[in-house]
């Protein structure tokens, strides 16, 4: 006799040949099979590889999208599809493959499931990629920008005209070529003053990491630094003498100059020429 029976492709989502034996009857040449061949469905989805990825600053890397069917079959595009690529870093740039020519799109060609572009940063932080086509689910990609080794460094002061005695708060960061801060610095470096009349008076309070020299200057330990900054106090007792300070010991250096301005009035001195004149007599007397 003959029997029939329905296959439904969504019971078997794996595209490939699937074959049919017939069941029951013990093996002999007059066995029954037959073959049929499950194709994907229409693309559903793409995903972005590698993710996620790591890469130095002011580098490329190639990544790739793939088309998928539902059930996760690699499923061919009918006609080129464009997808439109995006990204959140503020110095991203997608490129041709291989290439430095920008794009901002991407094609899956006809009857193929992928096509591949290049990503530029240089900016440090994680970011997300995004290839987008309205007909199906876009796929995403996670990158992560290291900064570079040290290129230089960047001044700043809490304030540059001071009260005399007044601490000022300077702060040193490390910065990459890419002028990223440089997170994991921990150097050993040298502020360095010039200038000052006197030297000696000019003092680093207590700080960790950093070592008062005793001559105006300091030596800036590895403890001084946190995610690639350093901030020390410097104080200084003499009032209108510009002082430059500047941090050494590194492939660039930066200066900042500084101050010290005369404060509110605090106090008096009185000096008096004759402290025993006699009657009928003058003598002057100075108030500072």
């Amino acid at each position: 006799g003959t029997d029939t029976f329905t296959f439904s492709p969504t019971t078997a989502p794996t595209a490939g040949t699937v074959e049919f034996d017939s069941i029951g009857i013990p093996a002999s040449p007059d066995n029954v099979t037959g073959a049929i061949t499950v194709g994907p469905a229409a693309p559903d989805h793409v995903l972005m590889a590698p993710d996620p990825h790591t890469m130095p600053a002011g580098t490329n890397a190639t990544f790739t999208i793939t088309s998928y069917d539902l059930y996760d079959n690699l499923a061919p595009v009918t006609g080129d599809t464009t997808f439109t690529l995006t990204e959140n870093s503020p110095t991203g740039q997608f490129n041709q493959t291989a290439t430095a020519i920008p794009i901002g799109s991407v094609d899956i060609l006809d009857g193929f499931n992928s096509a591949t572009f290049d990503y530029y940063d240089i900016t440090n932080g994680t970011w997300q990629l995004q290839a987008a086509n309205a007909g199906v689910t876009d796929g995403f990609a996670n990158i992560t920008i290291q900064h570079l080794g040290l290129a230089y460094y960047i001044l700043t002061e809490s304030s540059t005209t001071p009260a005399a005695t007044q601490p000022v708060t300077i702060g040193i960061t490390a910065k990459d070529m890419f002028n990223n801060t440089v997170l994991d610095y921990a150097g050993v470096d040298t502020i360095t003053q010039t200038n000052a009349d006197s030297p000696t008076d000019l003092s680093y309070p207590a700080n960790p990491g950093i070592i008062d020299l005793g001559d105006g200057n300091a030596t800036i330990g590895a403890a001084a630094w946190t995610n690639g900054v350093a901030n020390f106090d410097v104080t200084y007792s003499i009032a209108n003498d510009p002082i430059t300070f500047t941090i050494a010991n590194g492939p660039s250096n930066d200066t900042q100059a500084i101050t010290w301005q005369v404060g509110a009035l605090d106090h008096f001195y009185i000096v008096v020429g004759d402290t025993s004149p006699t009657v009928g007599t003058s003598t002057w007397i100075n108030i500072t």
